[in-house]
């Protein structure tokens, strides 16, 4: 399952959830969770976008590097 569906499922939980014991200390308790876990989700997806940004940048040079190099010319037969 995608982490973003996988966020909108647990918000979507947490309200209901949140709904039938407002006020309670297992509200108090499940709103930290779902907290903690939006954050968590948040945070991944920043790696997860940093870490394809810096692979794309590094493939772009090696590909750079690669097209700069002269190829080396068939020798003729003689």
């Amino acid at each position: 399952m995608h982490i973003g569906s996988l966020k909108k499922r647990m918000i979507k939980l947490s309200k209901r959830l949140h709904r039938s014991i407002d006020g309670s200390p297992q509200g108090n308790k499940l709103e930290e969770l779902v907290n903690e876990f939006e954050s968590t989700v948040d945070d991944a997806h920043r790696s997860l976008s940093d870490g394809r940004g810096k692979a794309n940048k590094i493939l772009d040079k090696s590909l750079a590097e690669k097209a700069e190099k002269p190829k080396a010319k068939p020798k003729k037969k003689k």
